[in-house]
């Protein structure tokens, strides 16, 4: 069994420092979080049903302690761009920004900017795009899910 947990991480480790970081801007918090994951995989392994399937789980539990960490830390800490790049660099260096932009609309990835990068929250990009909240949390939603699916088939490497 540790062997197996040694090899989730060593597989997934990257992918779900990214999530975090993404989620947090905030590199040393997505450290913190991307711990907590793996230790609560650890104390959990006994009860997880399998270990074969274990990427969805685990980014629920990135989830959950991305709210934690939120509730925890009321206060976000905004990263400037070059942090961010650098932080990006570090995490994702097969990672390139033209295998984005390949697969996302001007008008997507300016969405996506403004949301992960400038910080804006659904509010602001709402009264920003002339649409409901709700749109824009549907837009977000889908454009994660085509990124997400063109990384995994090889457009853009984010290699977890």
């Amino acid at each position: 069994m540790e062997q197996q947990i040694d090899q989730i991480i060593a597989k997934y480790y990257r992918a779900v420092y990214c999530y975090c970081t993404s989620r947090l801007l905030d590199a040393e918090g997505a450290k913190d979080c991307t711990q907590e994951v793996f230790l609560a995989l650890f104390r959990k392994q006994d009860q997880l049903s399998s270990l074969d399937e274990i990427r969805p789980w685990l980014y629920r539990a990135a989830d959950l302690t991305i709210r934690e960490y939120r509730r925890k830390n009321n206060r976000y800490i905004s990263i400037p761009d070059d942090e961010l790049e650098r932080i990006c660099e570090t995490v994702l260096p097969d990672f390139a920004e033209d295998a984005v932009r390949e697969v996302l609309s001007e008008e997507e990835y300016s969405l996506v900017w403004r949301h992960y990068v400038e910080g804006r929250t659904m509010r602001e990009l709402a009264a920003l795009y002339g649409i409901s909240e709700d749109a824009v949390k549907q837009r977000v939603s889908r454009i994660r899910r085509r990124l997400s699916a063109s990384l995994r088939t090889g457009r853009g490497q984010c290699n977890g």
